[in-house]
């Protein structure tokens, strides 16, 4: 009867050992308790086209895999997703042998990110870029893109100049009749505890051609650019600090030691 009360007294003994052993070391282990949402929005500025020429303007909001385009939810969703925010533009145009012909386009598409989170947060993004213009006899054509902070939604985005992140332009005339180029930027912004930045990403084309400079003016000019949320991250999780977490964590592993030499 004795062994069998001090078998039982031993079992509950470890089992508190490993129970005690285990809170310790979930308590000494840092954790992170950051998070962060986003609202995207897309905003065609403007297509005009005369009647030689032809314009096509779109902005892109977000596309996630589970969802055809939500423009709002857990930033983690885009992580992979392609595109998030996104602006294309064409324009055309001929002036023919006696006319003239005009169009242009643009569009903003803002993609807003809030630390709703306990901790500091790093969001990592991806840009990329394709420009493509060029002109004839006379024509002329621009293509641009602007990525910027500020604030607002799409309709009503407005920044500082001083807070362009990237831009590229490209022109063409009777200089140069043909322009362009592409490319990607990955770049990375932090986000304190209830901070937020909102991204605007803005997309322009034209063109113009007379036949009074040339009796086959005609333009093409073509600007496409997205930005892609690739990551997000704790960039200070919240540690347990040495001095007290480092006892914890001895005494969880020596609790697990005496219960390996008890069985």
């Amino acid at each position: 009867m004795s062994d069998l009360c001090n078998s039982e007294r031993g079992n509950h003994v470890k089992s508190y050992l490993g129970i005690g052993a285990l809170a310790v070391l979930l308590v000494a282990a840092p954790v992170a308790g950051s998070a962060a949402t986003y609202l995207a929005e897309g905003f065609i500025d403007d297509e005009y086209a005369d009647a030689q020429g032809d314009a096509y303007a779109d902005a892109l909001v977000v596309t996630t895999p589970d969802s055809a385009a939500p423009d709002s939810g857990d930033i983690v969703d885009l992580i992979g997703a392609g595109a998030a925010i996104a602006g294309s533009i064409s324009a055309t145009g001929d002036s023919g042998f006696q006319g003239t012909a005009f169009s242009s386009g643009a569009t903003t598409s803002v993609l807003s990110v809030a630390n709703t989170g306990t901790t500091q947060i790093v969001v990592s993004y991806v840009l990329d870029w394709f420009l493509d213009v060029s002109a004839l006899d006379g024509g002329e054509a621009w293509a641009g893109l602007t990525l910027a902070a500020g604030t607002g939604g799409a309709s009503l985005f407005s920044y500082d100049p001083l807070d362009k992140l990237f831009e590229r332009n490209v022109v063409a005339d009777l200089n140069d009749p043909f322009a362009g180029g592409s490319g990607s930027w990955s770049f990375d912004l932090a986000l304190a505890p209830s901070e937020s930045v909102a991204l605007g990403l803005l997309v322009d084309a034209s063109g113009f051609a007379d036949a009074g400079f040339g009796p086959l003016g005609a333009f093409l000019a073509f600007a496409d650019a997205s930005v892609s949320v690739v990551g997000v991250r704790d960039s200070a999780p919240a540690p347990v600090p040495l001095p007290a977490a480092l006892p914890m964590l001895l005494a969880g592993l020596g609790g697990l030691a005496l219960l390996r030499r008890r069985a």
